[in-house]
């Protein structure tokens, strides 16, 4: 990768800028079946291309931090968002399982849900043995900058818990029109604020369906602004066995707020409403 023996990066980068610019209209001119095109990020897509118009969505890197890169997953899809012109957000990289040693199911599941509910059209789940395709005889190695990221096999990592929850996941959003949902933050008690990953998010269709991941269980929020002429009905979906609980009638009181039944198990989980 030259870029790494680069001895002037700022002027070379913006060199890669006009280059990359170029082969994607390139790419869109000797396209005869329009597919869709995007380019990987350092972290916006958009960011890698001098004119943003050539791209059909943006693709986000949003860090390997696990933890720490929680709130900078959901922050960079509300930002890609709200920037002109508008286009659908993917987080294409975030936290592989397994790197460094760290970034296990939890951060995989939470990663997922809040970008997916905070608008993200899609999200790639990545674990460090893939990526590299090591294995025993053959380990992937140090990458240029001289370091390695994890000495896990791929065999060893497509059994990671963290891909079967986000596949969980999936089946989930099968069951509903997904490409529908929009964030409220003001459905929810304790709602995302850009500070506390272990804040609630929601969202959804208003009068047909609510979609609220709680990352923190112990202490149970309570769902706010239910509309006064529509009846709903609730099940808790677990993330991590992909079950759901027997189905309860929502009851709000006369502000529109209602506290539903709490799980058995404490530990992340998935409120859904429909009408």
């Amino acid at each position: 990768m030259p870029y790494y023996l680069s001895e002037n990066k700022e002027s070379e980068a913006q060199e890669q800028k006009s280059g990359w610019t170029e082969v994607t209209r390139y790419v869109h001119d000797v396209d005869g079946h329009d597919n869709p095109v995007t380019i990987h990020p350092t972290q916006f897509g958009r960011q890698q291309v001098e004119d943003p118009g050539v791209l059909d969505f943006e693709m986000l890197q949003t860090g390997h931090g696990g933890f720490k890169s929680l709130i900078n997953n959901v922050e960079a899809v509300r930002e890609s968002r709200a920037i002109q012109p508008a286009m659908p957000t993917f987080v294409s990289e975030v936290s592989y399982e397994g790197i460094l040693g760290r970034c296990h199911a939890d951060v995989q599941r939470m990663s997922f849900w809040q970008a997916i509910l905070s608008g993200a059209f899609g999200h790639t789940y990545g674990a460090n043995g893939i990526w590299q395709m090591s294995t025993e005889a053959d380990p992937y190695g140090p990458s240029p900058h001289g370091r390695s990221w994890g000495s896990q096999t791929w065999q060893g990592a497509y059994r990671s818990s963290g891909s079967r929850h986000v596949g969980l996941a999936r089946q989930l959003l099968t069951d509903i029109q997904w490409w529908r949902l929009e964030t409220h933050d003001e459905w929810i008690e304790n709602p995302w604020d850009g500070t506390d990953y272990d804040t609630n998010i929601a969202a959804g269709i208003p009068g047909e369906l609510r979609v609220i991941y709680v990352p923190q269980m112990w202490n149970l929020p309570q769902v706010l602004e239910i509309e006064p002429n529509v009846s709903y009905e609730s099940f808790w979906f677990d993330p991590m066995t992909g079950d759901r609980t027997d189905t309860v009638a929502v009851e709000p009181d006369a502000d529109g707020a209602w506290t539903p039944p709490h799980p058995v198990v404490v530990h992340d989980w998935v409120l859904v409403l429909t009408a």
